[in-house]
């Protein structure tokens, strides 16, 4: 195996990821801007080989160059271009670390004990907060439902394990250290528990959907073992959240009230007669939508829009939709949503192609970005920093994996 040079050692910085998130988004944007320059800068050869190389990539990098064209006619030209502009470190961020693990597979060992003790730290100092009122540094979270641990005023908690516990899933079935296996297991459900605990009722839906795909299409066992496990998914949800009168209240009440203010409107064309923000950003999005139905309004553009036309103080205006699938409709237009949906199907046709129980780390970090990429959750920005990361680390494991496969 050929060893990291000198002039190479930056790549290590990526191990230092998952604790950089929890300190916030500028450390963790600064590595992966740093990683992406210098790699563009002395890699460019390999990122037009990825290019040729794969569909996703070309079609990635397609999306990323309409979004800067469009970006020229958005009404806010400067904040729009330089989104999308700077928005291209993420697919050479993920060209170049799945060019340094396959180079230098020990990182990727590095990688998961960094991965697993971010993770049993989170999750530790979160459960502490639940159960105290307070995390282990004496921070208060500031909401009577929802747990935040070290993130402090960000409720990004449970979106944290949810998107970096299965890829810490699918770097163990490459590493396959039997020693571990144990400790592994122990944590994914400690990981779960928390999520629940963190009140983040869309991350617990991504994570409980993604382990019920898992054990149903990915794991390696008989059936009787995997409707028991699947038994014991719902057990514990439905244990955990009716043991705690605030969890209870987050995921049942609040859940209801949305779900009845949705169905039971009298006043379906009136946005603001709806209690649910999220339908209300929805049916905004749809406005601005038709007004530029094929390219859309321009990155980030959703705020500023809504602010400037759309805006009445009942909750339907906020930096983007909530839905990816919305906020590329507003912004890049039928035509971004058509990539982007061809990306996402393309995801899905590659999981049922593979062979998912000889190629189980491949499948996992496949299944980990189809499922956060759905077009029908909920989610945050999806050109947040924070959110961007989330998303193109799992992809970046995904081929870092592919191209070992490809070699052997």
């Amino acid at each position: 195996m050929e060893q990291i040079k000198k002039s190479e050692y930056i790549y290590l910085l990526v191990v230092l990821l998952p604790a950089a998130i929890v300190s916030g988004p500028f450390v963790a944007d600064l590595i992966v801007s740093l990683i992406a320059i210098y790699f563009l800068g002395t890699k460019y050869e390999l990122i037009v080989d990825f290019y040729k190389k794969y569909f996703f990539i070309k079609m990635l990098f397609i999306f990323c160059f309409i979004n800067i064209l469009v970006s020229l006619t958005a009404e806010n030209t400067f904040v729009s271009l330089k989104n999308s502009l700077t928005y291209l470190r993420f697919p050479i961020f993920l060209i170049a670390i799945s060019f340094f693990f396959k180079k230098n597979f020990r990182l990727l060992n590095l990688l998961y004990y960094s991965l697993f003790f971010t993770i049993l730290v989170m999750c530790y100092d979160a459960c502490f907060q639940f159960f105290t009122g307070k995390n282990i540094v004496g921070y208060l979270s500031n909401s009577r439902y929802r747990v935040s641990g070290l993130f402090r005023d960000e409720f990004i908690l449970g979106s944290f394990l949810a998107r970096v516990t299965p890829i810490l899933l699918a770097i163990f079935y490459v590493v396959k250290e039997k020693k571990i296996k144990i400790s592994v297991i122990l944590l994914c459900m400690l990981s779960y528990l928390t999520i629940i605990l963190s009140g983040e009722r869309t991350s617990t839906a991504i994570i409980t959907i993604f382990y019920l795909l898992y054990f149903i299409f990915i794991i390696n066992v008989s059936n009787k073992v995997k409707l028991y496990l699947l038994v014991g998914i719902v057990f514990s949800l439905y244990f955990t959240i009716f043991s705690s009168h605030s969890l209870k209240t987050r995921f049942i009440s609040t859940t209801q009230d949305q779900v009845i203010g949705i169905f039971f409107n009298k006043e379906n064309l009136d946005i603001g007669k709806y209690n649910n923000q999220h339908i209300k950003h929805l049916m905004v999005s749809y406005e601005m939508f038709k007004e530029k139905p094929i390219f859309g309004h321009g990155n980030k553009m959703f705020q500023e829009i809504c602010y400037t036309k759309y805006y009445v103080d009942d909750g339907r205006c906020s930096t983007h939709p909530h839905n990816f699938t919305a906020q590329i409709a507003v912004e890049n237009g039928l035509v971004g949503l058509a990539i982007y949906l061809i990306l996402f199907f393309y995801l899905l046709l590659t999981f049922f192609k593979i062979d998912r129980k000889k190629n189980g780390g491949l499948a996992i970090a496949l299944l980990s970005v189809i499922v956060y990429l759905s077009p029908i959750f909920p989610s945050g920005n999806f050109y947040n920093n924070l959110m961007s990361i989330f998303l193109y680390f799992p992809i970046a494991i995904y081929f870092t994996f592919l191209e070992s496969k490809n070699e052997e």
